[in-house]
């Protein structure tokens, strides 16, 4: 089981918690175009910086995260056992979106086609290189996307305090300026949480 579902209830546990104690409601801390401007603009940046043509690479990397499907390295030892002794049979049992599955697989079929150890070595560490170049890729691309929200965060800030400071001029009086304050204050803290908690 992962954990990163639970840190996330964790969190909304000790925001909620806070806001108790604040004696502070909820919805003082809602801001529909401060939320959409973090949101979309972060999904925006994604779309343009994540490594897309991993697409399967990068499906199975958020799978992970939220399964938290980890290496059975038993299972591989006893596979490997399986697959040397029955092929065929083991070939269908083993799944083949599991790296260990592919190189072992693979191994097998370059070694029927009597192509020397030395060569399949060569070839299956090349293999195993490409994925670990892949998954650092996107491992890159995910870290690299906790920038940007923070930054429309800081944008829709600005919007409320463009808003606040035309209220101002207006003539509003104490209590809506500082209500118009607090939720332009809300856009930076929507770039926070995105940005640490994902």
């Amino acid at each position: 089981m992962s954990l990163f579902p639970v840190s996330i209830l964790l969190v909304f546990f000790a925001f909620g918690a806070s806001i108790l104690h604040l004696n502070q409601s909820a919805k003082d801390y809602y801001d529909l175009v401060a939320l959409m401007l973090v949101m979309f603009g972060t999904i925006a940046i994604a779309l343009v910086t994540m490594p897309w043509k991993y697409k399967k690479d990068l499906k199975n990397s958020f799978q992970r995260l939220f399964t938290g499907q980890k290496n059975d390295y038993k299972k591989c030892l006893t596979d490997s056992m399986d697959y040397l002794q029955s092929p065929q049979n083991t070939a269908q049992k083993i799944k083949a979106n599991d790296l260990y599955a592919k190189i072992l697989i693979d191994g097998y079929e370059l070694r029927s086609l009597n192509i020397p150890v030395e060569k399949i070595e060569v070839i299956l560490n090349e293999r195993i290189q490409s994925y670990m170049n892949r998954q650092k890729k996107i491992s890159n691309a995910i870290k690299g996307l906790a920038k940007y929200p923070p930054a429309f965060g800081l944008m829709g800030t600005v919007l409320g305090l463009v808003n606040v400071m035309t209220g101002v001029s207006n003539g509003a009086d104490a209590k809506n300026t500082a209500l118009k304050m607090a939720i332009a204050l809300v856009a930076t803290m929507y770039g926070l949480v995105v940005a640490n908690l994902f």
